[in-house]
């Protein structure tokens, strides 16, 4: 049987208590603006996972109730995408459900795609789930697919692609006009 040497150090609202071969810090959990809760991070922590002000940390609950805190998130890794297939006969209020769905589950992308051509009733029906839903939009859009993005971070939608977009909208609706 392994001996644990334990020991405790209390600075103000922290607490470092000594485990075997590591430290456990012991943070009090402190309320701002009443409905907020906040756990500061250790100094020493944050310097060696060279995270910065407004970076982003993972937070990953364990089966068993305990935090884990991930330095440096790489935000396309958070990245969400739903792919729907469809075609002519596919239901179109289902395919606004899945949408709305796709869009309630968190995803950040969905792409619907067809074998062949994209009829103008889906088209539709995504123009109507884009006005409906908050940060959506079109960012991408051939003859077989769609793709929508959430674009509550303006950097998502690069200018070529809104350039192209334009063009495949104006030849969709030449074509439809035929």
């Amino acid at each position: 049987m392994e001996n644990i040497c334990e020991y405790r150090e209390s600075r103000g609202i922290y607490t470092n208590i000594g485990i075997l071969y590591g430290i456990m810090e012991i943070r009090k959990v402190q309320i701002t603006g009443g409905s907020s809760y906040i756990v500061s991070l250790p100094k020493e922590w944050i310097k060696a996972s060279r995270i910065g002000k407004n970076d982003p940390v993972g937070l990953i609950v364990q089966p068993d109730g305990t935090l884990l805190v991930t330095p440096k998130i790489d935000m396309e890794a958070v990245q969400r995408k739903k792919e729907l297939r469809v075609n002519a006969t596919t239901d179109q209020t289902y395919i606004l459900r899945c949408l709305i769905g796709a869009y309630i589950s968190g995803y950040t992308t969905i792409v619907l795609s067809a074998a062949g051509r994209l009829p103008p009733s889906i088209r539709l029906r995504v123009r109507e789930f884009t006005q409906m839903a908050i940060g959506q939009e079109v960012v991408e859009e051939t003859e077989t697919s769609i793709t929508i993005k959430d674009l509550l971070n303006p950097s998502e939608m690069p200018f070529q692609n809104t350039i192209r977009r334009m063009a495949v909208i104006v030849k969709a609706m030449q074509q439809d006009g035929i």
